[in-house]
Formats: structure tokens, C-alpha cells, sequence
């Protein structure tokens, strides 16, 4: 019994139905209408019409074939099929553009690789070269002026618990300060005489001067009722050691 309803259950049957329509030949639309033609590829289906020797028969390629190509061996074989053609085309383009970057890429670490070691024996060359310049000099020591140590005689008074310690280090602080203006090249016969010629702005902590002679002034003074606290005896060392920095005086 010949069930020709299941070919409409087929996919095989519709791709040849629908390829018909455009002129192809297929084997199962021209078994049925008793069509034959060229011979096709093995792994088709053979339909054949009587003849007086026997049958001649026409192979025709499956739907299969067509689509993923006839597996064929040997070295020279090459992919059929639609399908085969395409991924083969594919697979084609990115081998060649994997083939490119690999090549990129083992040229840029190369380079990169030359770069680092270049690199690195610049830098030695530069620390043998920074050894050699530098390795035999002496450290750098500490200016000391002379006067330190007499100014820090002087905090050490005032730092006392001792009053008297306080007016003695005010008292050393101003004379102090009258010998940088005899260096200055300011002349009197003391520091107040030398102060009044210093014009106005002559020096950044001129009125810091100023002030702290004033104050010495109110201590010594005949009569004085100022009282000299440890604060204020600080506060006005404080004052002398402003000019004395500005002129790097100890």
C-alpha cells in the first residue's frame, strides 16, 4: 500500500515542493509524475524508468545533502551543502583574522618586552651613574651661629622660676639686639639711639623691635609700677627672636 498522504507530514517533500516552483528538479515531486533527469550525488534516491536492457536509473541528493553537504573523505575533499559552504566561508574569515591579531599581539609583546628591558638598564645605568657622582660626599651639617648658644642662655633665664632671671634675659636680649643694628651699620650709643634712625618699613619686624624695647624700657624704668610676669618676659623674648631670625642672627 502506497501512503502518499505521509509526504505531507515530510519535510523533505515541502523543500521539493517548494523548490519546484522555481524550475528545480527534485526526486520526490518527479517519482510522481514519472519525471526523470541528470544523475546526482550517491547518497540520493534512485528512480528509474523501464527500458528493453533492465532500468536506468537517475540518483537524486537527499534534502540532507543539500543542506549540510555529502561527507566525503580524503585529504581533498572540500564541504558541500549550503550550510557546509557557508560555515567553511566563515570559519575561513575568522582563521585568517585570528591568524592577524596573533600576529599583532606576538609583535606588540615583543616590542613591549624590548621596551622593559631597555627600560630597566636605563635605570641601572642612572643609580651606577647617581652612585658614583654622590656616594662620596659628606652630609650636609647643621649651620650653627655663633650667638645660639648665648640666645638660648637667655630663654633658659626667663624659663626659670627665678624673676630676676626674667628682667636678665630681657636685659641680654636687648643688647643683643643693639649689636645687629651696629652690624647693620645703624651708629649710636645704644640700642634706642640706633633704633631711632632706622626709618619706618626699613625691615619687616621693625615695630616687633620696637615693642619689645618699650617693654624692656617699662621694666627698668625709675618708678616702673609694670609688673613683669614669666608670660610676659616670654612673650617679649619672643618679640626679640622675630628680629634676630629675619636676619639669621642665631
Amino acid at each position: 500500500m502506497n501512503y502518499v498522504y505521509l509526504h505531507f507530514f515530510n519535510i523533505q517533500y515541502w523543500y521539493c515542493v517548494i523548490i519546484s516552483i522555481f524550475g528545480a528538479k527534485c526526486t520526490y515531486v518527479d517519482s510522481y509524475t514519472g519525471q526523470t533527469f541528470g544523475t546526482g550525488g550517491a547518497s540520493g534516491v534512485n528512480v528509474g524508468t523501464s527500458t528493453g536492457s533492465g532500468v536506468v536509473g537517475t540518483v537524486h541528493p537527499s534534502f540532507w545533502d543539500w543542506l549540510f553537504g555529502v561527507n566525503s573523505s580524503g585529504a581533498s575533499a572540500a564541504p558541500t551543502g549550503f550550510f557546509g559552504t557557508l560555515f567553511a566561508i566563515i570559519a575561513g574569515i575568522f582563521g585568517f583574522l585570528w591568524a592577524l591579531f596573533s600576529t599583532i599581539a606576538y609583535i606588540a609583546a615583543f616590542l613591549l618586552f624590548l621596551i622593559i628591558v631597555i627600560s630597566l638598564i636605563g635605570l641601572l645605568f642612572i643609580r651606577i651613574r647617581d652612585g658614583e657622582m654622590y656616594a662620596n660626599i659628606a652630609p650636609a651639617k647643621d649651620h650653627i651661629h655663633p650667638l645660639r648658644g648665648r640666645w638660648q642662655d637667655l630663654l633658659a633665664s626667663v624659663m626659670s622660676s627665678n624673676p630676676s632671671g626674667w628682667k636678665d634675659g630681657i636685659v641680654g636680649a636687648d643688647l643683643m639686639l643693639g649689636e645687629l643694628f651696629s652690624n647693620l651699620g645703624y651708629e649710636g650709643a645704644n640700642t634706642a639711639e640706633r633704633l631711632r634712625k632706622i626709618p619706618d618699613g626699613a625691615f619687616a619686624n621693625l615695630p616687633s623691635a620696637w615693642e619689645a624695647h618699650r617693654i624692656k624700657n617699662f621694666v627698668f624704668a625709675p618708678g616702673s609700677h609694670f609688673i613683669l610676669t614669666q608670660r610676659e618676659a616670654f612673650r617679649t623674648m619672643k618679640l626679640y627672636e622675630q628680629v634676630f631670625k629675619e636676619f639669621d642672627f642665631i
